[in-house]
């Protein structure tokens, strides 16, 4: 081969590789982006669980009691399974 084809195809892989290299970059920018958003429903999810908990404390068990159905309980219910469920992916 000669010495410009050598070249040239050397150009053409530098620039291949930096084409992936930028991509697989954006790509790990996005990846991070999607996880700090999880961490931060997570998070979020956590504190309405505990809100929930904290009310049904201060208003008592008689006035506010689980009942499947009641639209408070199923959806403390569905957020339960939901972080059971991104804890057991980790």
């Amino acid at each position: 081969m000669e010495l410009e084809t050598i070249n040239k195809l050397y150009l053409e892989l530098s620039q291949i590789a930096t084409a992936t290299t930028d991509s697989e970059l954006k790509l790990l920018d996005k990846i991070n982006e999607v996880k700090k958003q999880r961490e931060e429903l997570v998070a979020a999810l956590e504190e309405c669980r505990q809100a929930f908990d904290f009310t049904r404390q201060y208003i008592g068990e008689e006035k506010l009691p689980a009942i499947k159905g009641w639209s408070w309980f199923d959806a403390d219910t569905k957020a339960r399974e939901a972080l059971a469920s991104v804890k057991e992916s980790k």
